[in-house]
């Protein structure tokens, strides 16, 4: 289960509709208790292949290497990344597939129409075996 603020959530949607009809992305970051993940923060970052095409994302890897280095002795750490499919469906695509190579991390994929949300899902995904598994998570109000 993951649990995701709901000012988080929007701060998401505010991205993916920003970034229309690229893709955005960023690093969800938070901790793991008794099998829940928690995100307590979304850090946006540069999608350095915005350029190449709609259809595709990469995290700049200084963005992640910058905040790994700001979250050393934390609580927190990064537990997964987010970014949007402008006009598609928020399943893993072919290429997300094939270049996912952290299967600890959480993908957190919204589906963006026409430039408004359409919606959201969460997974964790295999190199190994080429798949993924859907996960359950929990909008909340509450303050984490």
């Amino acid at each position: 289960m993951i649990k995701l603020n709901k000012k988080f959530l929007d701060q998401i949607k505010y991205e993916a509709i920003t970034c229309y009809p690229s893709e955005c992305c960023g690093l969800l970051v938070g901790h793991n208790h008794n099998y829940q993940d928690t995100i307590t923060r979304i850090i946006p970052t540069k999608n350095i292949l915005r350029a190449q095409a709609n259809d595709c994302f990469e995290i700049d890897p200084q963005d992640r290497i910058t905040l790994e280095r700001k979250l050393r002795g934390a609580k927190d750490s990064i537990i997964g990344h987010f970014h949007s499919h402008p006009n598609g469906t928020h399943t893993p695509s072919k290429r997300d597939l094939d270049l996912a190579f952290e299967p600890e991390m959480i993908w957190l994929i919204v589906s963006i129409i026409d430039g408004k949300f359409n919606d959201l899902a969460t997974y964790r995904l295999d190199k190994n075996k080429q798949r993924y598994t859907k996960l359950s998570f929990e909008i909340t109000d509450q303050t984490i």
